[in-house]
C-alpha cells in the first residue's frame, strides 16, 4: 500500500501548436524581475572594427524558482561532462563585450 502513495505521475510532453523551437545561441543575457528571471539567447555573429554584432534567438522567463532548478541542472550536466573530458576552459582573456540590454 505504500508504495501505491509514492507512486510518481506518468509524464507526457505535447508539442505546442506552433511545433517546437529549435535554435543556436553562444551568447546569453539576462535580466530580472521581483517574480522572474529573462534569459535572451543571441548568436555573436562577428566583430568588425570595435562592434560585435549579435543576433538575437529567442528570449525565455522563468519564475525564480525554475531559475534555480535549472541553474543546478546544468551545474550538474557540466559538471559531469568535465569529469568526462576535463575542464572547459574559456579564452583569455575572457571578456564579452556588453551587449544590448534586454527590452
Amino acid at each position: 500500500m505504500e508504495q501505491d502513495a509514492q507512486k510518481q505521475p506518468e509524464v507526457e510532453f505535447q508539442d505546442s501548436p506552433n511545433g517546437v523551437l529549435f535554435t543556436y545561441a553562444n551568447h546569453a543575457e539576462v535580466g530580472r524581475t521581483a517574480t522572474d528571471i529573462r534569459i535572451l539567447f543571441c548568436e555573436i555573429l562577428g566583430v568588425v572594427a570595435d562592434k560585435v554584432m549579435f543576433q538575437r534567438r529567442v528570449q525565455v522567463t522563468l519564475p525564480w524558482l525554475q531559475a534555480k532548478l535549472l541553474a543546478r541542472l546544468l551545474t550538474s550536466l557540466v559538471e559531469s561532462y568535465e569529469k568526462e573530458n576535463g575542464p572547459i576552459k574559456a579564452p583569455k582573456p575572457f571578456e564579452m563585450p556588453k551587449s544590448p540590454t534586454l527590452e
